[in-house]
């Protein structure tokens, strides 16, 4: 403890404050000590200060004390967030939804039956483009992209019987668990020649444009576990056929469990939708497995059931 009048004198005081003391807090090898001036009847920190014990009484130290002064409080204080940005980020923070039956993935499946075996196949990926973040808070746009076709066995041949394509423009922004995803997107329905020659079906003129919003929150455990609530409506804005309703709503939830292997987890996803065009409830889930290696090897290997009204723009 240092007594009171080397206490104003080091605090470059002329007057004599009798309630004011210097406590030594922790010594520092190069330069001398550290110290904390303090209001001992306040319990009041008033600062902090670094010099040398022998220069207290002179100029020079004066000066070295105003300077360790100011280093020192600039040393404490807490540093703004600064913000970044960066193009082709390698991760997505929010995806596309997993049970969704028109969410941007590449995926293959087969449909046996005894009319005609099915096989259906999607290519189709959500590509980060830009983000900007500031601390917790993230903004990230990217590219939706996206081909979902159906082709029926004829023989040894297989039909083309639709084709419907998708283009969007997601953008979403995050804060810690909390995520906004606003997305501007377009699908466009085409037949093919399988459903005209075999179903006797006619050609129309199917395509949409539509504005959509989705919340989520994520908990987030060790390991990269996950579970994910969400909840989001879409409007159509321009339709063919006009005569379709334009709003539709969904919720869903994900869950993507501890590893069973060295990058294998479970996972599980459910939505639930209601789509004006069709008037229908629909449901859709997933149960499997996400092989995940790294940031660009990610696949689901699931079972996949649907309940609901056709999604293909031509059999709306």
């Amino acid at each position: 403890m240092v007594g009171q009048k080397a206490a104003y004198e080091l605090a470059g005081f002329r007057k004599r404050v009798p309630q004011w003391e210097v406590e030594l807090i922790k010594p520092d090898r190069a330069k001398g000590k550290y110290r904390v001036f303090r209001d001992l009847r306040r319990n009041q920190l008033l600062g902090y200060s670094c010099c040398v014990l022998s220069e207290t009484r002179n100029r020079l130290g004066l000066v070295r004390l105003l300077i360790a002064t100011g280093w020192c409080l600039a040393a404490i204080s807490p540093v703004p967030a600064q913000s970044a940005s960066k193009w082709f980020a390698p991760t997505l923070t929010l995806g596309p939804a997993m049970a969704s039956p028109r969410a941007p993935a590449m995926s293959l499946a087969f449909k046996f039956s005894r009319s005609a075996d099915t096989f259906l196949g999607a290519l189709g990926k959500r590509v980060p483009t830009f983000d900007w973040q500031n601390g917790r808070f993230l903004i990230q746009v990217g590219v939706d992209a996206g081909s979902w076709i159906q082709l029926t066995r004829d023989g040894l041949y297989f039909q083309l019987d639709s084709n419907d394509y998708l283009l969007g423009v997601p953008t979403v922004v995050r804060y810690g668990p909390w995520a906004l995803e606003i997305s501007v997107a377009h699908i466009s329905a085409h037949l093919g020649d399988g459903a005209i020659e075999r179903e006797m079906k006619e050609r129309i003129k199917y395509t949409r444009e539509f504005v959509s919003f989705r919340g989520a929150y994520d908990w987030r455990g060790s390991g990269e576990t996950l579970a994910r609530l969400y909840g989001g409506a879409s409007y159509i804005f321009h339709l063919l056929p006009v005569d379709l309703g334009r709003f539709s709503a969904s919720a869903g939830v994900e869950v993507v469990g501890t590893k069973v292997a060295s990058f294998i987890r479970p996972v599980f996803a459910m939505e639930m939708s209601y789509n004006q065009d069709t008037r229908s409830y629909d449901l859709a889930g997933q149960l499997g497995f996400l092989f995940k290696a790294n940031d660009f090897f990610d696949t689901r290997l699931v079972l996949d059931a649907y309940y609901g009204a056709d999604r293909r723009g031509q059999f709306v």
